[in-house]
């Protein structure tokens, strides 16, 4: 839909919790059509299409499909 050309899901091919070093949170992965999301602390997590580079965040703060979008940071909580 709409919101997934804008904020597309992160998935990942791996059926089982990625690792990250440095991450303090829990990962984990939720089954959604399209293959195994990515969540961190329970909440799933997106890309932002406006990002074209590695490390970008202009998704921050934005304003859109119900709600507020934010950066994922350590102190993320469900």
């Amino acid at each position: 839909g709409q919101c997934t050309s804008v904020w597309p899901p992160s998935f990942t091919a791996n059926p089982s919790a990625p690792a990250a070093a440095g991450v303090s949170g829990q990962l984990g992965v939720i089954a959604r059509a399209g293959g195994q999301q990515i969540t961190y602390n329970r909440w799933p997590l997106y890309t932002f299409a406006g990002d074209m580079q590695a490390g970008q965040t202009n998704g921050q703060g934005v304003f859109g499909f119900g709600g507020k979008w934010f950066v994922a940071t350590p102190n993320l909580q469900p």
